[in-house]
Order: C-alpha cells, then structure tokens, then sequence
C-alpha cells in the first residue's frame, strides 16, 4: 500500500487534490537526484534539498503541507475574484 500524507494536517487545499499530487510525486525519505537534475526527498520537494538527506514521514509531510500553504498564498494573491475550493 502506497503511503499517503497525513489527512490530519491544515491543508491549503482539498484532502483529495493533496493527495493525488502524493501520488504523482511518490514519497522517497532519500535524497535522490530526479529526472530533472535536482535532488529532491518527500513528496516532490526540491527546496533545500541536499545529497544523503534522510527525512521522516512527519518532516515530509510538514515540509508538502507549507509548500501548499505558500503556494495557494501565492495564487490567491493574484487572483481578482475569490476562487472556489476546487479551483
């Protein structure tokens, strides 16, 4: 069974959009170097990312439920209307 963010979390955005971004990226608590070039752990994450970085579920999940948070910030900043919570 794949695992998945902790529902528990303040999520930005809908459980269910959360989670199909997981299980695109997948969770990897290594380091690895993804097809792109950039070294990347958790749930996609780039940011700060060094070689031989060892994160716990919890560091991931943290780490992907503040991503969201900025980057839904960032969209509703920019946004003229109030969007709707699937949008």
């Amino acid at each position: 069974m794949k695992p998945k963010p902790d529902p528990n979390m303040p999520w930005a955005i809908p459980l269910a959009a959360v989670e199909l971004i997981a299980d695109a990226e997948g969770l990897s608590l290594v380091a690895y170097r993804c097809l792109a070039g950039k070294l990347t752990c958790g749930w996609g994450e780039t940011d700060g990312v060094g070689p031989g970085m060892v994160w716990t579920q919890e560091y991931a999940d943290q780490r992907f439920c503040d991503s969201m948070t900025e980057r839904v910030n960032a969209v509703l900043e920019a946004c003229t209307r109030k969007p709707t919570p699937n949008q």
